[in-house]
């Protein structure tokens, strides 16, 4: 577990719990589209089993170069910008 939440209550983590996204959209295509519970924990499996493979190429993959870093990064240079007029720098 990566939170244990000692620091919240079981009353609290339960209640929060029931708003979950997640736990919702499970509930709701059991009990309302009758999707098998099977099915869905296969699911979730097939995609835990994705999910570690696709770790596992990242952390065997070489790290970028330092001159990639700020590549393909979405609207990197305005983001960049707003910041600096933010805190009246200029470079």
């Amino acid at each position: 577990m990566s939170d244990p939440a000692t620091y919240r209550s079981k009353d609290e983590v339960n209640e929060m719990k029931s708003h979950d996204p997640v736990f919702l959209m499970k509930n709701t295509l059991i009990n309302d589209y009758k999707i098998e519970e099977k099915k869905l924990t296969d699911l979730e499996n097939e995609i835990k089993k994705q999910v570690k493979e696709v770790e596992k190429f990242a952390l065997d993959s070489p790290l970028p170069e330092l001159n990639e870093l700020f590549t393909e990064v979405y609207l990197w240079k305005f983001y960049c910008q707003l910041y600096l007029q933010q805190w009246k720098l200029e470079i």
